[in-house]
């Protein structure tokens, strides 16, 4: 688990850029083409090793769920019902995670584990199609977002245009350095 929620926490902040960069849409194909492959890894495994790689690959998939949730969340719902929508992805969050062990004993106890994790797979896969089939509704505009977010930042900063870059490696090193001094003081 400590696998899963370190490899999560590393792809959640870098799918971010990546979502800002590429759009929500296909990161989140990605990301659930990741868990139903993890589902199959876990099927397949023969040992730890295989089973690590699983949790390696699951941490992929599931680090992408918030930054393309809240991005398609706030390009697709009207502001009044901003609320509403973050309680519905917040509820169904945690019956997804409720029903999944529900899932993984029933399937494993009928049949086997692995057929549990192959019923899973099949599952995500299923859940691919069905997103792959109504991507028309999943579309957020990368670039009309860039250009706002550059207006927004030219018009609250306006003699800052050209220098974010630098001073962001610099405040990059800067937190490098804390935290080497950190962990060797």
């Amino acid at each position: 688990m400590t696998i899963f929620c370190v490899v999560s926490c590393i792809v959640q902040a870098s799918s971010g850029f990546l979502v800002d960069r590429i759009g929500a849409r296909p990161v989140l194909f990605a990301g659930v083409g990741l868990l139903s492959l993890a589902a199959l890894t876990y099927s397949q495994s023969n040992g730890c090793a295989m089973l690590v790689l699983g949790v390696v690959i699951a941490g992929c998939g599931n680090g992408v769920f918030h930054p393309v949730d809240y991005t398609l969340i706030n390009h697709k719902v009207s502001p009044p019902n901003l609320p509403y929508a973050y309680s519905v992805h917040g509820v169904t969050g945690y019956l997804g995670w409720a029903a999944a062990p529900a899932l993984m004993v029933g399937m494993t106890t009928l049949f086997d584990w692995r057929i549990a994790f192959l019923t899973a797979a099949t599952l995500e896969a299923l859940i691919l199609l069905v997103l792959w089939l109504s991507r028309e509704r999943l579309v957020d505009d990368v670039q009309a977002r860039r250009d706002e977010s550059q207006a927004s930042h030219a018009a609250s900063n306006p003699g800052a245009a050209g220098c974010t870059l630098k001073y962001f490696w610099l405040s990059k090193a800067a937190c490098c350095l804390a935290v080497l001094d950190f962990l060797f003081l």
